[in-house]
């Protein structure tokens, strides 16, 4: 069994579906992309960050930071999609107990991931995609644990 269809039938059987059940539900799922990357989950993940920049940044963000995800780059969705999952999983394997992280170790967990997309995506990424968590601006940090607290919500 690949390790995808071992991951599929433990979920499944973590919360009680029988195989039937569980695939139905699959179907429902949105759209994925070549690589196979559910892209529903790198909106959910873009929409966070969208919504916290609006919350916490001072002042007037810059367009990129609210640009829509229909026009945000090919390499930034898939990065979206990918910590998006690495959160998730996270979650679950946790039992739940994810939930009681402070806000400081959700966004510290949130900004570990996105960084380790900034390497994969980027040869030489720019210093500020791969700060530090303790470097990073409070608003950052804040829309950050808000990430992973809208993931939170959807697991």
């Amino acid at each position: 069994m690949t390790s995808r269809r071992k991951h599929l039938a433990e979920r499944r059987a973590a919360r009680g579906y029988s195989q039937e059940e569980f695939a139905e539900l699959r179907r429902f799922r949105a759209p994925h992309d070549e690589g196979g990357t559910c892209m529903n989950d790198g909106r959910i993940f873009r929409e966070a960050w969208i919504d916290g920049v609006n919350k916490h940044y001072p002042g007037e963000p810059k367009p990129g930071y609210v640009t829509p995800w229909d026009e945000t780059p090919a390499w930034e969705r898939e990065a979206a999609a990918a910590v998006y999952g690495q959160v998730r999983d996270f979650i679950e394997v946790s039992g739940g107990h994810a939930a009681r992280l402070t806000r400081e170790q959700k966004s510290r967990f949130v900004a570990i991931c996105w960084t380790a997309q900034m390497f994969r995506h980027f040869e030489d990424p720019k210093p500020g995609y791969v700060a530090d968590w303790s470097d990073l601006p409070v608003w950052q940090r804040e829309t950050d644990a808000d990430i992973f607290e809208r993931i939170e919500g959807t697991v």
